[in-house]
Protein backbone atom coordinates (compact mmCIF):
# COMPACT_ATOMS: atom_id res chain seq x y z
CA UNK A 1 0.00 0.00 0.00
CA UNK A 2 1.22 3.37 -1.02
CA UNK A 3 1.16 6.28 1.40
CA UNK A 4 -1.88 7.53 -0.36
CA UNK A 5 -3.85 4.90 -0.06
CA UNK A 6 -3.21 4.78 3.41
CA UNK A 7 -4.36 8.69 3.68
CA UNK A 8 -7.13 7.77 1.92
CA UNK A 9 -8.43 4.89 4.12
CA UNK A 10 -7.67 6.32 7.86
CA UNK A 11 -11.24 9.20 7.13
CA UNK A 12 -13.43 6.30 6.23
CA UNK A 13 -11.96 4.61 8.95
CA UNK A 14 -12.70 7.09 11.39
CA UNK A 15 -16.08 8.32 10.24
CA UNK A 16 -17.25 4.32 10.55
CA UNK A 17 -15.81 4.52 14.03
CA UNK A 18 -18.02 7.77 14.58
CA UNK A 19 -21.69 6.52 12.94
CA UNK A 20 -20.76 3.04 15.13
CA UNK A 21 -20.22 5.36 18.26
CA UNK A 22 -23.31 7.73 17.24
CA UNK A 23 -25.48 4.45 17.22
CA UNK A 24 -24.41 3.39 20.87
CA UNK A 25 -25.37 6.87 22.11
CA UNK A 26 -28.89 7.69 20.16
CA UNK A 27 -29.47 3.94 21.66
CA UNK A 28 -28.05 4.33 25.16
CA UNK A 29 -30.82 5.42 28.12
CA UNK A 30 -29.87 7.34 30.89
CA UNK A 31 -29.33 4.58 33.19
CA UNK A 32 -26.95 2.82 31.22
CA UNK A 33 -25.03 5.99 30.32
CA UNK A 34 -25.34 6.52 34.33
CA UNK A 35 -23.61 3.08 35.10
CA UNK A 36 -20.74 3.97 33.20
CA UNK A 37 -19.96 6.86 34.95
CA UNK A 38 -18.79 6.72 38.95
CA UNK A 39 -20.91 8.41 41.18
CA UNK A 40 -18.14 10.74 42.21
CA UNK A 41 -17.24 11.56 38.62
CA UNK A 42 -20.80 12.62 38.10
CA UNK A 43 -20.90 14.82 41.08
CA UNK A 44 -17.34 16.53 40.11
CA UNK A 45 -19.44 17.11 36.68
CA UNK A 46 -21.88 18.51 38.04
CA UNK A 47 -19.98 20.67 40.86
CA UNK A 48 -18.05 22.10 37.80
CA UNK A 49 -20.83 22.96 35.95
CA UNK A 50 -22.58 24.43 38.93
CA UNK A 51 -19.64 26.78 39.18
CA UNK A 52 -19.29 27.60 35.88
CA UNK A 53 -22.56 29.08 35.76
CA UNK A 54 -22.60 30.80 39.04
CA UNK A 55 -19.39 32.34 37.31
CA UNK A 56 -21.08 33.45 34.91
CA UNK A 57 -23.83 34.91 36.59
CA UNK A 58 -21.90 36.80 38.69
CA UNK A 59 -20.01 38.34 36.21
CA UNK A 60 -22.94 40.04 35.11
CA UNK A 61 -23.61 41.34 38.37
CA UNK A 62 -23.32 44.68 39.66
CA UNK A 63 -21.39 45.39 43.47
CA UNK A 64 -25.01 46.18 45.16
CA UNK A 65 -26.45 42.87 43.37
CA UNK A 66 -23.30 40.67 45.00
CA UNK A 67 -23.68 42.65 48.25
CA UNK A 68 -27.16 41.78 48.59
CA UNK A 69 -26.70 37.90 47.39
CA UNK A 70 -24.31 37.52 49.64
CA UNK A 71 -26.13 39.28 52.73
CA UNK A 72 -29.03 36.89 51.76
CA UNK A 73 -26.72 33.93 51.48
CA UNK A 74 -25.49 34.23 55.49
CA UNK A 75 -29.47 33.19 56.60
CA UNK A 76 -29.04 30.15 53.90
CA UNK A 77 -28.02 26.86 55.56
CA UNK A 78 -24.91 25.01 54.21
CA UNK A 79 -25.37 21.52 52.47
CA UNK A 80 -25.63 18.58 54.47
CA UNK A 81 -21.82 17.58 55.01
CA UNK A 82 -20.44 21.28 54.41
CA UNK A 83 -20.01 23.77 57.93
Amino acid sequence: MTEETNTKEAPSRTDAVNAIANQYFNNASISEALALVPFNTLIQLVKNQVVTQAKQEVGGMTDEQVEGLLKSAENVAPPEGEQ
